[in-house]
């Protein structure tokens, strides 16, 4: 079977590391692979080329009239295009909205190409962090919906949305397929001369940390909230590890100097290494206002480490309050610093990371991810 897969980005992202997941068992099991995608300074690149599977830019910006991002667009799918001709897929599969739409476009005359739609978020295309919802974008969205066979929502949450009366989606057209890990696909395993340099002056103290895109949806601002409470009231021997980039960061920086624990924080834009950086942490958190899923929260599970996450979007469906994790409703918030406190004691922390593990092995492995996104591919 030949798959061309088209996604935006091959970035670190939730998104980016499930194709890598699913593209690496899809080539132990003899599939012929190819990875489309459209922004430059990819990092995942030499992660696919371990696995021998070819990727390529569309966004090559050979010319400077293609940064006007509609010009851009015609190129991508004029070079897409190609790329569809001399690779002959049978199933061309598309990840996150860009890649959506010109994938779309390429296949309206394309019949025999079975066209499948991996949908990694709970929003409409055009849509924005504080607003999830767009006329034109749903209208769009519904148009490409319809050429695609199937839709795979990584999430009950994601199936929900796009099943809602808003989206208006056709229930048996979707189909949820949770993200499967294989952390060694993806982790560099050498520790960075950053990341030794904190070992040696983290050593002993309580540290808390979080991998996430620096947006309004993730909350870090609560986080940074609970934390100088927590380093207040419980632990003044403490550290905030952010791990990420976005265009919140000026903001969060100023909130850390107007609680006056910028001292306390440690900023990362961005690590290879993520298992060196678990290695650090005692307590791991997410905040978000809503998930698609956040695939971090099974790379805590994988590295053993306790997870404090909201209850938003996906994640009670991963982490379950009291029993592989805490996941706090948004009336329970105020109780952040209080299981900061509880989770830095091995006993508790303990249970909750055996159970994670053991969820970890039975509900999210890349083999019953890939055999569930097999069936779908076959299913005439």
């Amino acid at each position: 079977m030949r798959i061309l897969h088209v996604i935006t980005s091959l970035n670190r992202g939730g998104a980016e590391i499930h194709l890598l997941n699913l593209v690496s068992e899809q080539v132990k099991n003899g599939y012929t692979v190819q990875v489309v995608f459209w922004k430059k300074n990819a990092d995942l690149i030499k992660f696919f080329k371990k696995i021998n599977v070819s990727t390529y830019c569309l966004n090559k910006n050979s010319f400077f009239f293609e940064k006007n991002i509609i010009i851009n667009f015609i190129f991508c799918c004029l070079r897409l295009n190609k790329i569809i001709k001399l690779f002959n897929p049978n199933i061309l599969h598309a990840h996150l909205p860009f890649s959506e739409l010109i994938s779309y476009f390429n296949l309206i005359l394309r019949k025999h190409i079975k066209f499948i739609i991996s949908k990694h978020i709970d929003t409409v295309y055009f849509s924005k962090d504080n607003n999830r919802k767009s006329f034109f974008g749903k209208k769009l969205e519904l148009i490409v919906s319809h050429r695609a066979e199937k839709i795979i929502c990584i999430s009950d949450a994601v199936k929900k949305f796009m099943s809602s009366k808003y989206m208006g989606i056709r229930k048996k057209k979707l189909i949820k397929v949770y993200y499967g890990l294989d952390f060694k696909i993806y982790n560099d395993n050498k520790i960075s001369s950053k990341l030794k340099k904190l070992k040696i002056k983290l050593r002993g103290k309580k540290i808390i940390g979080t991998i996430s895109r620096l947006v309004p949806q993730k909350r870090i601002d609560m986080m940074i909230n609970a934390f100088s409470e927590y380093n207040t009231n419980y632990e003044n021997n403490s550290y905030l590890i952010i791990v990420g980039k976005g265009p919140e960061k000026e903001n969060l920086k100023r909130l850390s100097n107007k609680l006056k624990i910028n001292d306390k924080i440690i900023w990362i834009d961005y690590l290879d290494d993520i298992k060196s950086f678990f290695s650090l942490i005692n307590i791991f958190c997410l905040t978000s206002e809503h998930e698609g899923f956040g695939i971090v929260t099974l790379e805590a599970f994988y590295n053993k480490k306790p997870i404090i996450c909201t209850h938003a979007g996906s994640l009670p469906e991963i982490v379950k309050n009291d029993y592989n994790g805490i996941c706090l409703r948004k009336n329970k918030l105020y109780l952040l610093p209080k299981y900061f406190h509880q989770l830095m004691f091995k006993k508790k922390a303990k249970f909750l990371v055996k159970n994670a593990f053991n969820i970890l092995n039975k509900k999210f492995t890349n083999k019953k991810m890939f055999k569930q996104t097999d069936r779908i591919y076959r299913n005439n």
